[in-house]
């Protein structure tokens, strides 16, 4: 019983990430600008987030010294 509830519940997130991906697929063609758009504000993210990661571990270095 558990396993079935759990598959179905698999299965329909599987279902639910392939929609959002096919939707993103096709505004991509649609309105490219709008995806540079996303890209650009994804990398900036992925950016910032770098930059925090690296200042925390140099915060560790120097409070561990």
């Amino acid at each position: 019983m558990l396993v079935k509830v759990y598959s179905e519940i698999k299965k329909s997130l599987e279902v639910k990430r392939q929609k959002r991906r096919r939707e993103e697929k096709e505004m991509a063609v649609v309105n490219p600008e709008r995806n540079a758009k996303r890209k650009l504000k994804v990398a900036s993210k992925n950016k910032a987030n770098k930059k925090r990661r690296i200042m925390r571990s140099k915060m560790d270095r120097w409070s561990r010294s």
